[in-house]
């Protein structure tokens, strides 16, 4: 009789697929596969109709997500290697890069906002001819401010573009790294299984 090790995996539906496959790779065959939805939270809200009924509703939130059960023979050749190359492979998988967070600042609201301080700015300094005193400097002062404040949204010092371009070529160099070391991984593997 054969012997067998068994993994139970949970992972969005999302994704079943994929995971069945890279599991695939490994020697790692579908034994069986469940769907399991959890509540995360529930909430009961009590409506008084009249004096005698009360009617309740509740709100049930869950989570989705499928049990899959695999199998692989220990009798499967080379398996203490495929068992490292698969131990590699899902660490490279949870060492995945991540896109850069950093936004672009060309969107609608910073040019609207560069004009319309520059709008203020020169309202301001155009309020403050005739004025005396306190009030005048205080008008001058701040339409300057607002005028500098503008420029700078709209000038490239105020645009972010060169360090998004940055980030966004780096994301793309370690991505392809990635790929690439997973796809020497998963080629690895097949010619271990196929064995």
């Amino acid at each position: 009789m054969e012997r067998f090790e068994s993994k139970v995996i949970r992972v969005p539906p999302s994704i079943e697929s994929i995971k069945i496959e890279q599991m695939a790779i490994f020697g790692w065959s579908l034994q069986n596969r469940q769907d399991v939805i959890e509540p995360i939270w529930a909430s009961s809200t009590i409506t008084h109709t009249d004096e005698y009924e009360d009617e309740a509703e509740t709100d049930i939130q869950s989570t989705h997500h499928v049990a899959l059960h695999f199998v692989r023979p220990l009798s499967l050749p080379h398996l203490e290697e495929i068992k490292q190359l698969e131990f590699e492979y899902f660490q490279l998988e949870s060492s995945q890069p991540q896109r850069p967070q950093t936004q672009e600042n060309t969107g609608c609201g910073i040019v609207c906002f560069g004009l319309g301080s520059i709008i203020l700015g020169i309202v301001l300094l155009v309020g403050a001819v005739g004025r005396d005193g306190w009030e005048k400097f205080w008008l001058i002062l701040f339409g300057i401010l607002f005028l500098a404040f503008g420029v700078f949204l709209l000038s490239p010092i105020g645009s972010n573009k060169e360090k998004v371009k940055k980030e966004r070529d780096e994301y793309i160099r370690k991505r392809s790294e990635w790929r690439q070391n997973r796809e020497e991984l998963e080629q690895r593997a097949k010619r271990l299984s196929e064995n």
